[in-house]
């Protein structure tokens, strides 16, 4: 004689409150981790205003004037006479966008010389710098 205990009939359940849980929980880790792995180089500087310009701030070059005029490229401090050397050791030959950042207080000279050398060295996506109102 075979003895049903119930469970024959009783179809498999897959619980949706503990998997929602989950997924929250790995949807906030990657956008986390996203947030972590974007790389910020630059050197705090007081930068201009504007309200009615646009940058694409993403795989850019950083070239950053400070107010008493020092020149960085990514962060690191560079010479005027290597920044195209070191441009190019950086890759900025294949496309990346460079960034020029300046601070309100540098020299407005520094910051020409600097543009007209990269548009002689035939660098295309150059973009100034700005902070929104």
């Amino acid at each position: 004689m075979k003895i049903s205990s119930g469970y024959e009939q009783r179809h498999a359940r897959v619980e949706i409150l503990p998997l929602i849980d989950i997924i929250f929980l790995l949807l906030v880790f990657f956008i986390y981790s996203m947030l972590l792995m974007t790389v910020q180089y630059g050197v705090d500087v007081n930068l201009a205003t504007s309200a009615n310009m646009e940058v694409d701030r993403t795989n850019r070059i950083n070239i950053s004037i400070t107010s008493n005029n020092e020149i960085f490229i990514n962060g690191k401090p560079v010479d005027q006479g290597s920044l195209l050397a070191k441009l190019e050791s950086l890759g900025a030959r294949a496309g990346a966008p460079i960034l020029l950042n300046g601070d309100v207080k540098a020299d407005f000279g520094v910051a020409l010389e600097i543009f007209d050398q990269l548009r002689e060295a035939g660098f295309g996506s150059v973009a100034l710098g700005y902070k929104k109102e």
